[in-house]
């Protein structure tokens, strides 16, 4: 249910900012530089790597489960359909591909909890894989570009206000306690810098179609380097405002009696205890 409501919560709050912004500004260079496709590509892809880490640390064990659905949202797939560019051609062999070690990992957790229980550190084997491939595909002299910066900086912002926004009433709606794992999720992808040359690759395909002209594919190539370096700021920035945000909630939740690591949220150690008592008054 959690990964459901991340995956879509973040889906649609980049869609709903991305074409916003395309009616008000110009949707190839509107305001710093930005364009519908970076904000979208931004937006709607999250660091599943941090997400682990931070759920694992300060969230509980439905909030790491949920990454299982929040991978689907890893790649350009998302993107490829909110911007339209996608036509015919569905990539089904992408959601077999995350949906099947899903649906196996399913099946043998529940069948075996002695499988369980011998996967689950596997959970956190990839963080320190996911933290290289971040720092790898980085490059420093984005950040000496005034206009860039600026358009980097506000996607991030957009990024995590929105994402996590939308996420902590989503889990409101559906009387969820914590909200550690909204804002764990509300970043942007290392691979989410790929997305805008994915993009420009099937558009080059769709002009081959027939579904989009080359002007059109021209007008998308020349914003790719901007919208890569972009995307990049905008996944550092978020890599250190939602270790920051998750922190800050986990204080603010705890002065509140709610421990985010419990299934049981919202009791306090007091109510727990006095309700342990209670019960063992009854049975006596």
């Amino acid at each position: 249910k959690k990964g459901v409501l991340l995956t879509g919560s973040k889906y649609f709050a980049g869609v709903a900012v991305g074409m916003a912004f395309g009616y008000f500004f110009d949707p190839m260079s509107g305001l710093f530089g930005l364009s519908t496709l970076a904000l979208i590509a931004g937006m709607t892809n999250s660091n599943s790597g941090m997400y682990a880490a931070l759920t694992g640390k300060f969230g509980n064990r439905s909030d790491v489960g949920g990454l299982s659905i929040l991978a689907i949202n890893d790649g350009p797939f998302f993107t490829l359909v909110a911007l339209g560019v996608l036509g015919t051609a569905f990539p089904m062999i992408s959601f077999i591909a995350v949906l099947l070690p899903i649906g196996i990992g399913m099946l043998l957790g529940n069948l075996d909890p002695k499988i369980r229980e011998f996967l689950k550190p596997g959970e956190s084997i990839t963080i320190p894989f996911f933290a290289f491939a971040l720092g790898a595909g980085m490059d420093l002299a984005n950040f000496f570009n005034p206009t860039v910066l600026a358009g980097g900086l506000i996607l991030a912002i957009l990024t995590f206000v929105c994402s996590a926004g939308m996420g902590i009433l989503m889990f409101k709606l559906f009387k969820e306690k914590s909200f550690i794992a909204p804002i764990s999720e509300a970043s942007t992808a290392g691979n989410a810098a790929a997305t805008p040359a994915a993009i420009a690759a099937a558009a080059a395909v769709a002009v081959g179609a027939g579904a989009m002209t080359q002007a059109e594919l021209e007008a998308i190539q020349n914003i790719v380097p901007i919208a890569t370096a972009q995307i990049s700021i905008s996944t550092i920035t978020t890599s250190l405002l939602c270790p920051i945000g998750v922190i800050l909630m986990d204080k603010y939740q705890r002065k509140r009696g709610i421990d985010g690591t419990r299934e049981d949220l919202g009791l306090n150690n007091a109510e727990s205890t006095s309700g342990t008592q209670e019960r063992h008054a009854v049975n006596d």
